[in-house]
């Protein structure tokens, strides 16, 4: 087979319509790569905004350009110093900025961006793990809350914030897991680890957990969540504030507290998956939320980007490629 579907855009474009399935050249993996045949790919707000054109100025694509950075089936092929995976073999993992198109039946992938799937794994499951995971968990990392009593996880039910409350929990753990949801979305958080949960839609978040964390995770763009942090401590954000008076006033308003603000940048990492997301998921101490699986048709595609982009998601949104 020459050629395999895969999802394109012609233009840059925020009209879901403009996401198409179409044919493209199948070419062998080189080098360190492995080819991965596609079982399930997860929907995240960065490929609808790479897709916008919003990265252009940093991750410069040629048009047409595929979608899609999260990715769970099997190994199909591998190069010729490719030496950690066979033919065969269960993968999942988030490729990098030059590799996307994981919203497709063959992706190609540098094999250290990819990690062994557990056996007890469903594909569904492991796509929606790597780029939301690995963000929570580097950012924390960054945010230094290994060995924090408490920490505080904005949007703790979102794509990314349900991993960093898991993580807290599970991963970290954190004696007390604190974190905002909305009414619906309250046991969810229980579930994920949290030990105690803010409904935003009835009390502010700020005045009930004021000065109350060891160690902030801000999955959002929270620019308040420095109110929650005791002085002294650390806010880990992964959400970039483009307005440069708004980030002027954010650090002002930190700087008040003596509260330290890091930005993190999310690298793919399979050894990391392995590490930290495999002992989680074989144990089911991680049970990710999945709340619709959609179908790798034109409609389905379109579908799930809109529920994914639509805001209030418990959980992600995944597309199933095949069984």
């Amino acid at each position: 087979m020459n050629t395999y579907k895969a999802v394109l855009i012609n233009e840059f474009t925020t009209n879901l319509d403009d996401y198409h399935i179409t044919n493209v050249l199948r070419v062998p993996p080189k080098g360190a790569q492995v080819e991965v045949q596609v079982h399930a790919a997860a929907v995240n707000k960065i490929d609808y905004g790479r897709a916008a054109g919003a990265l252009v100025a940093v991750y410069p694509n040629e048009l047409p350009m595929k979608i899609g950075y999260d990715v769970a089936g099997i190994v199909t092929s591998v190069g010729t110093h490719a030496t950690k995976f066979k033919v065969g073999d269960r993968v999942y993992g988030c490729v990098n900025h030059d590799e996307i198109g994981t919203i497709a039946e063959y992706v190609l992938s540098e094999e250290a961006h990819l990690a062994e799937l557990p056996s007890n794994i469903e594909f569904t499951a492991g796509a929606s793990v790597p780029l939301a995971g690995l963000t929570a968990k580097q950012a924390m990392d960054a945010g230094h809350a290994e060995g924090k009593e408490t920490i505080f996880v904005s949007g703790g039910m979102g794509g990314v914030g349900m991993f960093g409350v898991a993580l807290a929990r599970h991963h970290f753990k954190a004696q007390n897991v604190l974190t905002t949801v909305s009414t619906s979305k309250v046991e969810y958080a229980k579930k994920m680890g949290a030990t105690q949960v803010v409904d935003y839609t009835k009390e502010d978040h700020t005045k009930v957990l004021e000065s109350a964390a060891d160690m902030v995770f801000d999955s959002i763009g929270d620019t308040e969540s420095y109110k929650v942090a005791k002085p002294n401590t650390v806010v880990a954000s992964v959400v970039p504030i483009s307005d440069k008076s708004k980030m002027d006033k954010v650090l002002s308003d930190f700087k008040t507290k003596n509260v330290r603000y890091v930005l993190n940048i999310t690298v793919p990492s399979g050894p990391e998956l392995e590490r930290t997301f495999n002992p989680l998921l074989e144990s089911k101490e991680l049970k990710p939320i999945i709340p619709e699986v959609f179908e790798f048709t034109n409609e389905g595609v379109r579908a799930a980007f809109k529920r994914a982009i639509g805001g209030h998601v418990t959980g992600k949104v995944v597309i199933r490629v095949r069984d």
